[in-house]
């Protein structure tokens, strides 16, 4: 906006487009009141709240015009936008101010999204009964057609399929329900699965039996944080949670005017009714002793623990949050333009006046300041209403808290807003913020002040190391609200828009943590299991079976292979590593003494030590050559020999009789040692991995790009193959032939028993959150470990997959939930019937 002070400005040689502009005189013979009203009104304009105006002010004419048709309502993101607004635009009377025609517009935009809110958890519910009525349909069906089985043979085998197909509908359900971040239901509808194929164990096919266990271990096998309860009773939205301090006691705040006390297990205590309107905000005194709340009805309210009333004190306006001084004598209320803080007798102290809605206030650990929540910043003040620090944010800030008291540590605040929780110290000095992808609905710390855990609008929970500043990000199904620790940091409590509150602890509770945490290329076990060599670029590590990492070994360039062994000189042998780097072999001992070191021409691609110690075989891009334990050049086969031109690897059968040949390209060939010959395996695309079983059925396993598994004589025989919609990476058979483990591109490990070439599916194992790099078996077959690009090394003991050891473990997740909740249906309360948790 251009302003011109001086006489005589001659307007017609300002540019055209300058001209344009919306110009200001203030010159001798202009009317300065009038002028000078409209340039404050326009410094005063909030173009931001002008826009957003005008934007729904379109909207919602053009609902009105085309009959308020549903199809122009606001939805999602943009509904949560106009909300804000419409609360920044009444709570500051900006202007221009909301139209009725913008009200009824977003009013009605906010009935639809209940109504399909509502309408979807009706699904979901309609959904969920449908199964469990199919599954109804299906025994009925199976014990009809199992009386005429008495008849017919024939008959009594199609109860059977039907009874299997609803066992695998119910398997598959599990695993979409898990896989799409709601494991609690997945696991709830694996334990139905199980149960149905407990009582039909028998007569249930290895597919049937392997989805199955599939669902039970995808759904009981999730790590970090998950959910393993549920309250209901509330009906309507939770707004805020609370914990007392002494864990025992959660308090929610819901829409539907109560308050609810629940007992750390879930078991719902007290419904606390008194307020009219929607409960704000709910939380305990320092001692634990008595409950405050505020509510839309404008009064803040004093519980006992038991639910009894002991004041209620109103005000001209909605309260939004109330904190209780360390001391327990005061609460400071937080209210439209002002935090007011009075004793518990409702002596007003002290008024601390806002310029806007106060959303959130807060004691500080000593009790000698507060922290409030307002528009566009978080207010630190003295108790006598002194402003120490006002903490600027660019957007609305929903919630500020300060970080727990901890010996030693700089005490920060936290802000939630739009997309970012804002930090500083409580000097003022900004820190690197939190960023989200919507609107922060919640922040809260942990007790230790190391971690905060947020939710947002994209509905995410989000567990934030501050010392890093990395996240875990938790998608959701639905909406969530608030989310606090426990006093102990072992549990979450979450409340989310489905009028559920949930309760999250560690899934390390249940299951066997990793090995060890860190991203793995290879790995190699030695003889007995005790030692796991690991390679990591250019450094080799070794580590005791619990995960103690015992040596360490850089290397000047990156490791292409190892392989553990025995080293045989005369009649002593020891176990050694064997290391491919560069141009060059190694072979030292497990405590890291240097035995030999053989160069070659070109790059080493593989290295393996046969069985007894005795040879060694190593390929590089032209050739393959058999060493001596002295480093006696033995064998060499070239291109000349009749080995494709490549070789990617090599390694020897368990009996040390055949080496396995890997091409880059579509061919496997098998070495025998005895005569030299060649046999040549070929696929339709290329080779990934390969593994030799051994037993009266030796066998030669391969994976490849085709998508295909195939099973292979010695002879070159191919005996089975398996069809996969995905690339086989790795492939390993378990040392006494009875397992057979394969990666896929999917980041499935599966797992098949043997029998002599045949392959009968045992269990799909799904915990690694990326890429698997490598497999090893146990020398005794007990236990498979594999090592992922989501730096973890995970063992699976192979006995904890039976049906029994994975419904026990599921039971133990989900026993507290069918015993609490007061809202199951009968069939739901005895999914762990019969089921030992000690298992």
């Amino acid at each position: 906006m251009p302003i011109v002070r001086r006489d005589g400005f001659d307007m017609p040689l300002v540019h055209p487009d300058l001209g344009k502009a919306n110009w200001l005189f203030f010159q001798a013979d202009s009317d300065f009141d009038a002028v000078f009203q409209t340039l404050v009104k326009t410094l005063n304009t909030d173009l931001t709240h002008v826009k957003a105006h005008t934007k729904l002010l379109v909207q919602a004419l053009e609902w009105e015009h085309k009959d308020k048709t549903d199809d122009i309502l606001l939805r999602g993101g943009e509904l949560d936008d106009a909300n804000r607004w419409l609360q920044q635009a009444l709570v500051t009377a900006k202007h221009p101010v909301p139209t009725p025609t913008q009200l009824g517009f977003i009013q009605a935009s906010q009935a639809l999204a209940d109504r399909l809110r509502q309408q979807e958890q009706a699904e979901q519910q309609r959904q969920l009964r449908q199964a469990r009525r199919a599954a109804l349909t299906a025994i009925v069906a199976g014990l009809i057609m199992a009386g005429l089985a008495l008849f017919a043979f024939a008959q009594k085998r199609q109860v059977e399929t039907v009874q299997e197909s609803q066992i695998n509908a119910l398997s598959r359900y599990s695993l979409i329900l898990t896989e799409s971040g709601n494991s609690f239901d997945g696991l709830l509808e694996a334990l139905r699965a199980g149960q149905q194929l407990r009582k039909q164990l028998k007569r249930a096919d290895d597919t049937t039996h392997s989805q199955v266990l599939t669902a039970l271990q995808t759904a009981v096998y999730q790590q970090g944080w998950r959910e393993h309860n549920r309250l209901t009773g509330h009906t309507n939205d939770v707004e805020r949670l609370a914990i007392s301090p002494d864990g025992q006691l959660i308090a929610s705040a819901s829409r539907d005017h109560s308050i609810r006390l629940w007992d750390q297990q879930g078991q719902g205590l007290y419904i606390l009714e008194g307020h009219d309107q929607t409960v704000t905000n709910v939380t305990f005194s320092s001692d634990g002793q008595m409950l405050a709340s505020t509510s839309a009805d404008r009064t803040v309210k004093l519980w006992t623990l038991t639910g009894e009333l002991i004041r209620s004190f109103r005000f001209d306006d909605k309260t939004n949050d109330v904190s209780f001084s360390p001391d327990g004598e005061r609460v400071a209320i937080a209210t439209n333009q002002q935090v007011i803080l009075l004793t518990l007798d409702g002596e007003i102290i002290q008024r601390f006046r806002h310029k806007n809605w106060v959303n959130s206030v807060e004691f500080s650990a000593d009790g000698q300041r507060l922290l409030t929540a307002t528009e566009k910043a978080a207010l630190l003040w003295t108790l006598e209403g002194k402003v120490l620090q006002t903490l600027s944010s660019d957007n609305w800030v929903n919630m500020a808290q300060f970080s727990p008291h901890q010996p030693g540590q700089t005490p920060i605040i936290a802000a939630a807003g739009d997309k970012a929780v804002q930090l500083w110290t409580t000097a003022g000095e900004e820190l690197e913020p939190l960023l989200h992808d919507g609107w922060v609905n919640s922040v809260r710390f942990s007790p230790d002040g190391q971690t905060v855990v947020t939710t947002d609008s994209s509905k995410q929970i989000l567990l934030w190391d501050l010392n890093q500043r990395t996240a875990q990000v938790f998608p959701q199904d639905r909406d969530m609200v608030d989310a606090v620790f426990t006093p102990d940091s072992k549990a979450l409590i979450i409340a989310s828009r489905d009028n559920v509150i949930r309760l999250w602890r560690r899934g390390e509770d249940i299951i066997q943590p990793p090995l060890y945490q860190k991203s793995v290329d290879q790995l190699a076990l030695n003889q007995d299991g005790s030692r796991v060599a690991t390679r990591t670029g250019s450094t080799l590590e070794l580590w005791s079976n619990t995960g103690e990492r015992l040596q360490s070994w850089p290397f000047e360039n990156a490791l292409r292979d190892i392989s553990v062994g025995l080293w045989s000189r005369g009649e002593d042998s020891e176990e050694v590593l064997a290391i491919a780097s560069q141009n060059q072999v190694q072979i030292q001992t497990l405590t890291g003494d240097l035995l030999h070191t053989w160069d070659y021409p070109a790059p080493v691609n593989s290295v393996d030590i046969s069985p007894d110690g005795t040879l060694v075989v190593v390929t590089t891009g032209t050739e393959v050559s058999l060493v001596s334990a002295t480093g006696e050049v033995l064998k060499i086969l070239s291109e000349q020999d009749g080995v494709t031109p490549g070789s990617a690897e090599a390694r020897f059968s368990p009996d040390g009789s055949h080496v396995a040949i890997r091409s880059y390209g579509t061919t496997l060939q098998i070495w025998h040692l005895a005569d030299d010959a060649l046999t040549t395996l070929t696929h339709d695309d290329t080779i990934h991995t390969f593994s030799f079983r051994t037993g009266e059925t030796p066998l030669l396993a391969s994976g490849s790009d085709d998508n295909t598994l195939r099973l292979w004589s010695l002879d070159g025989t191919e005996q089975t193959r398996l069809n996969n919609e995905t690339t086989f990476n790795q492939i390993r058979f378990s040392a006494d032939g009875q397992y057979l483990a394969a990666v896929d591109a999917d980041n499935r490990i599966s797992l098949w028993t043997v029998n002599h070439a045949q392959l009968s599916p045992l269990i799909e194992l799904v915990r690694h959150r990326n890429g698997i790099n490598d497999l090893g078996f146990h020398p005794e077959s007990t236990h498979l470990v594999s090592a992922g690009a989501d730096e973890q090394v995970i063992v699976w003991d192979l006995a904890e997959l039976s049906l029994a050891k994975l419904m026990g473990n599921a039971c133990q997740v989900v026993n507290t939930y069918l015993t609490t909740n007061r809202q199951l249906e009968g069939g739901d309360r005895k999914l762990c019937e019969g089921v030992n948790l000690s298992q």
